[in-house]
């Protein structure tokens, strides 16, 4: 689950389910590392996020699964009246 503030960084960030051996978790302040931030270029693995060893699939897809929310939250947080896209 990501959490986005109103400013669209990221507010919170849980693991909701994980179907991997326990051990392939990463620790809390691994995931702590998402907080506060936002869409941009540096939001990759081996950039702003520090890589997992052993749990590079779940390193990724978590990486990938904030990058989507944030984007997501843009695209809905655009006013098309205000964007000049829908004639009201």
């Amino acid at each position: 689950m990501v959490v986005v503030d109103a400013e669209g960084r990221v507010a919170r960030l849980e693991v909701m389910s994980f179907f991997e051996p326990e051990e392939y978790i990463p620790r809390r302040s691994w995931y702590d590392q998402f907080l506060r931030l936002r869409l941009d270029s540096r939001l990759r693995l081996k950039r702003s996020i520090h890589a997992v060893t052993g749990a590079t699939l779940t390193a990724r897809a978590t990486t990938d699964a904030v990058r989507r929310i944030l984007a997501l939250d843009q695209v809905l947080r655009k006013d098309p009246f205000r964007e000049g896209e829908l004639v009201p």
